[in-house]
This record gives structure tokens, C-alpha cells and sequence, in this order.
């Protein structure tokens, strides 16, 4: 139902599920929905890695070698804006 409903208004998917998530989710107020927040914290890190995966296989492979060096310039000024704003 939730899935239409974005699918009309032209949202992704993905934040459909997120606020299926926390809709349903083991902390929801005002009812604590469902019994074992550890097997959902598991079963939720395994779709976070199906979901990666997913994505790797659709991207090429170009892509992240193309945005490589713009990549570590930016991590350069990164760490060391880090590491001044450490020392000051």
C-alpha cells in the first residue's frame, strides 16, 4: 500500500522503506510492535548488505575510478581540516 503511494508521487523506494521502518520499527511509540529487537537489528543489517550488493552490480565499474582523484582531494582537506580544527 505504502509502496503505491510512493510510486504515485514519484519517490523512490528506498525512502519508502525507511518510513515503513520506523513506522513498524522495535522503538516506535506508542507501541512496542514487535518482541525481539535483536533479530530485527540482524535481520536489518543483512538487507543494509543486500541492498549494497544490489547496487554494486548495477555500477559500473568506470564510475568510481573516474571519481577516484576528486575523492582523496577532498579526504586530504577533510583530515586535515580534522586535524587543525583537533589542535585549535
Amino acid at each position: 500500500m505504502v509502496s503505491y503511494i510512493f510510486h504515485r508521487l514519484n519517490q523512490p523506494l528506498v525512502l519508502d522503506y525507511r518510513k515503513v521502518g520506523i513506522i513498524v520499527g522495535p522503538y516506535a511509540p506508542p507501541y512496542n510492535f514487535l518482541s525481539e529487537p535483536d533479530m530485527v537489528s540482524a535481520l536489518a543489517e543483512i538487507g543494509v548488505i543486500l541492498l549494497l550488493f544490489g547496487i554494486s552490480l548495477t555500477f559500473p565499474i568506470s564510475k568510481p575510478v573516474s571519481l577516484a582523484r576528486v575523492s582523496l582531494i577532498v579526504a586530504v582537506i577533510e583530515i586535515e581540516l580534522m586535524m587543525h580544527a583537533r589542535t585549535s
